[in-house]
């Protein structure tokens, strides 16, 4: 993954790689998804699935990139289903309690719907 990053570096002026799967998500048998982003120094925006759950899970998240001293650029939120009656509630608490920048939400969008997440975010 290393040299193909590289390689593309060479070539954009900027990268988005998406860590499907969360921060210790397995690479290898013995490598994490956390491993390879510490050793390239990779600045991160933390993606947050809006869902049961999200809150406690963004914030143990945020707590352990902390710890590596990487750079955390920010959060964006994900309406990974359709709104809930919780929405506000989880996307207010979320802001109020990352202590990190909110860059911006996507929302619930279909298989169907053609449109860029970029719209929504830059």
């Amino acid at each position: 993954m290393s040299s193909k990053l590289k390689y593309i570096s060479r070539k954009t002026n900027w990268i988005i790689i998406e860590g499907a799967g969360g921060w210790f998500t397995p690479i290898s048998k013995i490598k994490r998804i956390s491993d390879w982003v510490l050793k390239e120094n990779i600045p991160i925006i933390l993606v947050v699935g809006i869902k049961l759950g999200c809150i406690n899970h963004a914030l143990l998240t945020v707590e352990v990139i902390k710890k590596t001293g990487l750079v955390l650029k920010g959060w964006i939120a994900n309406n990974i289903n359709i709104k809930t009656i919780w929405h506000n509630e989880y996307i207010n608490t979320l802001k109020n309690n990352l202590c990190i920048n909110f860059l911006g939400e996507i929302p619930y969008l279909n298989k169907n719907n053609k449109k860029s997440f970029l719209i929504y975010i830059m």
